[in-house]
């Protein structure tokens, strides 16, 4: 027993699954902020080229 009457407590760990499930999920989102910018980049860089042969 703890002081103020606080009653320790186990600690409950998550399902595996659901942490799996969080840890695709982060992932996923990661992924698909890379492959915006990835094709922001590509949109620029096609922008960029037809006025670069012009000089």
């Amino acid at each position: 027993m703890g002081r103020f009457d606080q009653v320790d407590a186990e600690i409950v760990l998550q399902d595996p699954f659901h942490v799996q499930g969080l840890l695709l999920f982060l992932a996923s989102i990661v992924l698909t902020q890379i492959f915006l910018v990835l094709k922001k980049k590509k949109k620029q860089f096609e922008f960029l080229q037809p006025a670069e042969m012009n000089f």
